[in-house]
């Protein structure tokens, strides 16, 4: 759960400071900044902990879910998930902002949309990980023997 709550976490943050540059205005004065230098001191920070989390923590606990399964599941899982849908997904992004793009003409006027689909995908994949995690703790919990 640790990813896509930091990617949440910054992804908000990252796209308040675009799209509410206005009313955060009093805020971001406080600091005696800007909000553009904001955006990118976040979108900095996000880069970074998304990465940093994904490489130490995702990517072990994503091996780990394949243990309850038998060899061949195992071996099916890893080929479907590590080929095509790791290039599904990467690709599916770039359709979707290329499709934004063309229609909406430039970046700042897509920014509003990419940051609704983050937190859809984002909330797509909280409530993934956690019926993830209850069918790992099914198949991995051990029977409880009763004695007579």
């Amino acid at each position: 759960m640790f990813t896509p709550v930091v990617l949440l976490i910054t992804g908000s943050l990252f796209f308040s400071f675009i799209l509410f540059q206005d009313s955060l205005a009093g805020f971001i004065h406080f600091f005696g900044s800007s909000p553009l230098w904001l955006a990118v001191i976040f979108g900095a920070t996000q880069n970074v902990l998304s990465k940093s989390s994904k490489y130490s923590l995702f990517d072990p606990t994503k091996e780990a879910a394949y243990i309850p399964l038998d060899a061949e599941a195992r071996v099916k899982g890893k080929a479907a998930i590590d080929v095509v849908a790791a290039r599904l997904g990467k690709s599916g992004g770039s359709f979707v902002q290329q499709i934004l793009l063309v229609l909406l003409g430039s970046m700042g006027a897509m920014t509003p949309y990419i940051g609704v689909i983050l937190l859809l995908v984002i909330g797509g994949w909280i409530l993934a990980v956690r019926s993830l995690g209850k069918q790992f703790e099914e198949l991995t919990a051990e029977p409880v023997e009763i004695s007579k």
